[in-house]
């Protein structure tokens, strides 16, 4: 963020106040996806009204053109990259923990 300001947007919630000790200047939101099936959500940090559902429709229906179009992409898949079964899984979320993970989405067989 630019010491002018900006918009900071999260999934996880995270209060004003502890954006505001770094930067006062920065405005900040929220957003939770199951919002857009237009349902009113309130948690300890967040509320929110019945009001994305008709951003919801449009999103969704920008989101499968650009996917159908080849415009919007997955991670790349890892599989087993640590290990096959819970034990794979356990070393995949510590990788995670430690910032070792990017760019790819960790995916495990459990057999």
């Amino acid at each position: 963020m630019s010491s002018s300001g900006g918009i900071y947007t999260n999934i996880i919630s995270v209060t004003p106040e502890e954006v505001h000790k770094i930067n006062p200047r920065v405005q900040v939101k929220g957003t939770l996806a199951y919002l857009i099936l237009g349902g009113y959500f309130a948690y300890p940090t967040f509320e929110s009204p019945a009001t994305d559902l008709e951003f919801g429709k449009m999103f969704w229906e920008m989101s499968r053109e650009l996917l159908e179009q080849g415009e919007l992409r997955g991670h790349r898949p890892s599989v087993n990259k640590y290990g096959n079964g819970f034990g794979g899984i356990l070393k995949g979320l510590d990788a995670l923990q430690k910032c070792g993970v990017s760019g790819e989405k960790l995916v495990f067989t459990l057999s």
